[in-house]
């Protein structure tokens, strides 16, 4: 009993110290501090004893009052019980220190790892099922939270979004490619696109969910429509992993703190935050599907898998992970979902690439992201060729340590459950090959959309895992049992998931977020809000049917039209809207040489951003 109260005078001291020195952290993680700074602290681990000390002494003189003498053995128990907080302190101040996300990441994560740990004897000190989701008249408390959280996440990465691409922090690839998709599909002309080289996006993935979705176009036809609908959708994840908590682990706080670490992914937010892809709207899909085939409701199961196929071509690939979950249970009904699954998911994925994806030329191959693998450029062959013949160099590519914090960021904030979840685990060998083998950084990034591949996996798994830890002999025999294991399992996930959310994710600002490449804007000063107002009008005084030309930075606010073309393909075009600052080199001197000639005529311009008439006689931009 003795130990807490000396630890927690020595936390609380330090803590102390380095609230009221927030500047001189970073001196103090070096170890740098001068003479006088290193008595102040000596002076605040005094005041923390004090503090302490007068805890105690308060504690014991009001058990006097009630029992007639002092108890100073009740005082120090009851007392102890509060110093894991103070013990945490330092260390959450810690987490405090400006930017230590982005140059500290393995420290960051493993301070969240040490505050969560250390605040883990307070969960095991609550009851066993708190009053608030034991009464029938309250159950309906537990759904309404989750509704809430779904309305709440939704409004707020809506607003985020559309003010992001208002800061003109979106692009034509991809946000411009998908508002294209969906105009041009609104319009009769399924996942045509004219930002594209095909003109098709079957020339770069197939899916044909986007034109299910399309007549939502109708009610706000604009790049802004497709933010919100991603926002709201990713949103309603909650709901599936509610559900999928509330099941493993019997109970409506599982359900609700297995919610609140989908909402609180750093991964959810930055693919929420990059642009618009189809690939980020598998992620509640991949819940519902998990969900479904847990509680083998074979239809459901049927609809989400068939929403899943529609979403992206590649999809398939990762449903035969989950089939071989399903036959590795040898539960009859999921043995025979999990081989009937193979067979449809392979099929289609045949059919797709055989015959639908057959751009030939002018298709999109993405072998370069695996570039490491292949060094000859010999694509998909000799990727499998290092795979099979070189183990050593594949491992030691898998262990870097970009890619171990990016699963590191992924699987912290649920403690490593999911990595416990037998033989649910094996549906996790997809996302980890499929973005620990790439070479591209983008595949390893919680800022874009590849993690979608993993996380809605992981996150699932998590309740499994604690459940099957709760059924360990070594669980069984600690003070309060099984209980108390999952108190304390789901009370660490809820603080790892909140602090990793507060340094990696997208709700509080730090500086390790990102929305794919870009830092994300999230309210819009008066100069930008005035440039993006000026852009809209240049915009509106386009004609809808002109061919025009963008760059990167402009394409995302012109894309909702019949002919827009990339202005590095140089196609025939009535207008040029471009971002000077985007041209560098040849190209940007070519534009100067254009526009003295008389072959582009400018017609609006603020600061570097210029919509040109293009007036050349082949009517081509360069």
């Amino acid at each position: 009993m003795a130990v807490w109260p000396v630890l927690g005078s020595i936390a609380l001291g330090a803590a102390i110290w380095g609230w009221m020195n927030l500047d001189r952290l970073p001196d103090a993680m070096g170890n740098k501090l001068k003479g006088y700074e290193q008595d102040g602290a000596l002076v605040s681990l005094v005041a923390g004893v004090a503090v302490v000390a007068a805890g105690l002494g308060l504690s014991a003189w009001v058990l006097r009052l009630q029992r007639g003498h002092w108890h100073w053995a009740e005082a120090t128990r009851r007392w102890s019980k509060l110093m894991p907080i103070c013990v945490s302190l330092p260390f959450g101040i810690g987490l405090a220190l400006p930017g230590i996300e982005s140059k500290h990441g393995v420290l960051t994560l493993a301070l969240i790892l040490l505050v969560t740990l250390l605040l883990s004897p307070i969960w095991s000190q609550l009851p066993d099922r708190p009053a608030a989701f034991s009464g029938k008249s309250l159950r309906w408390l537990a759904p309404a939270t989750v509704l809430v959280l779904w309305a709440a996440y939704g409004a707020f990465f809506s607003s985020f979004s559309v003010t992001n691409h208002h800061a003109l922090n979106t692009r034509a690839f991809d946000l411009g490619i998908y508002d294209n998709i969906f105009f041009q599909s609104s319009h009769g002309r399924p996942l045509d696109c004219t930002l594209i080289k095909a003109g098709n996006h079957r020339s770069a993935h197939f899916d044909p969910l986007l034109v299910l979705l399309s007549p939502l176009y109708y009610l706000y036809p604009r790049a802004e429509m497709l933010l919100v609908l991603q926002s709201v959708w990713l949103g309603h994840g909650v709901v599936p992993a509610y559900l999928i908590g509330r099941d493993r682990l019997g109970s409506q706080l599982a359900g609700l703190v297995t919610a609140a670490a989908y909402a609180l992914s750093p991964a959810l937010h930055g693919a929420n935050m990059y642009d618009f892809h189809s690939l980020s709207l598998s992620a509640p899909l991949l819940l519902w599907l998990l969900y479904a085939l847990e509680r083998e409701a074979v239809w459901h199961y049927a609809l989400a898998l068939v929403a899943l196929l529609l979403c992206r071509e590649d999809l398939p690939l990762l449903l035969c992970f989950v089939s071989a979950y399903a036959i590795a249970t040898r539960r009859p009904m999921l043995v025979r979902l999990g081989w009937t699954t193979i067979v449809f998911s392979l099929t289609y994925f045949a059919l797709v690439k055989g015959l639908i994806m057959t751009a030939g030329k002018e298709g999109y191959s993405y072998s370069d992201y695996y570039a490491a693998l292949a060094p000859n450029e010999d694509g998909v062959s000799e990727i499998v060729g290092t795979l099979l013949t070189n183990p050593a160099f594949v491992v030691k590519h898998m262990l870097q340590e970009r890619k171990l914090v990016f699963f590191a960021v992924i699987l912290l904030p649920l403690m490593g459950f999911p990595l416990f979840a037998r033989p649910g685990r094996l549906m996790l060998l997809y996302g980890a090959l499929f973005c620990g083998l790439a070479s591209r950084p983008a595949l390893y990034s919680i800022g874009f959309q590849y993690a979608t591949v993993f996380y809605p996996v992981a996150i699932a798994l998590m309740p499994e895992g604690i459940r099957q830890l709760s059924t360990s002999p070594w669980v069984e025999r600690m003070p309060g049992g099984v209980p108390r294991f999952v108190r304390v399992a789901l009370g660490s996930v809820l603080v790892a998931a909140a602090l990793a959310s507060w340094k990696f994710g997208g709700v509080l600002e730090n500086t390790v977020f990102r929305g794919g490449y870009q830092r994300v804007t999230r309210t819009l000063d008066q100069n930008q809000a005035e440039r993006y107002e000026w852009l809209e009008r240049v915009i509106a005084g386009i004609p809808p049917e002109a061919r025009v030309s963008v760059g990167m930075v402009t394409g995302a606010h012109a894309s909702s039209r019949r002919y827009v073309f990339a202005q590095s393909d140089n196609k025939v075009s009535d207008f040029l809207l471009i971002h000077l600052k985007s041209l560098k080199g040849k190209r940007l001197a070519l534009l100067k040489k254009r526009v003295k000639a008389g072959a582009l005529v400018k017609v609006q311009r603020r600061g570097k951003y210029v919509l040109y008439k293009v007036a050349s006689e082949d009517g081509r931009p360069f």
